[in-house]
Parts: C-alpha cells; sequence; structure tokens
C-alpha cells in the first residue's frame, strides 16, 4: 500500500480516494477488513507526505476511511477502522512518557518489562 500513499492524494473526496485503493488492492484483499486495512495505510501515509505528524496523519486516516464505500465483500472479521481507532485511544488515554503527546515516546522514556 505504500506506492499507493505515494501515488494517490487522499483529497477528501471519498468515493474518488476508495476507487483508486480498492483499483490497488482488490486481488489481495477484497474483504471489507482487508481494504480498510489497506487504505488506513495508504491515507497515513499520504498525510505524512503532505506534511501531518504520526499522530495527525493517524488520526486524519481514520476520519476518511470509515467514510470510503467500496464494492468489498462483506466479513465476518474484526472493523479494522474500529480497532485501530480504539488502539489510538487506548495510547493517547495511557500516555504519561512526557513525551508532549508523540505516539511512542522516546526509548529512554521506557520502563523495563520486567
Amino acid at each position: 500500500m505504500t506506492p499507493v500513499g505515494i501515488a494517490t492524494t487522499i483529497d477528501g473526496d471519498t468515493d474518488h480516494d476508495a476507487k483508486h485503493i480498492y483499483e490497488s488492492c482488490r486481488v489481495t484483499h477484497n474483504t471489507l477488513p482487508g481494504f480498510q486495512d489497506a487504505a488506513l495505510v495508504a491515507a497515513a501515509l499520504n498525510y505524512g507526505i503532505e506534511g501531518y505528524d504520526t499522530h495527525q496523519s493517524l488520526k486524519a486516516a481514520l476520519r476518511s476511511v470509515p467514510s470510503m464505500h467500496i464494492p468489498a465483500a462483506w466479513s465476518p472479521k474484526a472493523n479494522v477502522a474500529a480497532r485501530a481507532q480504539a488502539a489510538l485511544d487506548l495510547v493517547q488515554e495511557h500516555d504519561t512518557d512526557g513525551d508532549d503527546g508523540r505516539l511512542g515516546g522516546h526509548v529512554r522514556n521506557r520502563r523495563p518489562a520486567a
């Protein structure tokens, strides 16, 4: 999905954006969860290229992808966009490393797991 994120501008026209992403991934990702996974990667990468930081890129991708409509097959698997949003919310809620809100933080701020 990296080439799609580089070559496709995610511009808010969700039908147009979805069409380009779907055309590139339908052979291997022709289910709703597969498409959402591919679209989140492409969108987050594209927003990063546009100058967004990591947090802004993820938030923007999570705002745009759920509204993209594609003809992919329904699947009983988890809603990837909803799970990604829940993970991002969890990280933000428990981010106490003093890293000014950047996701992941700095290695020197990490405590040993043991």
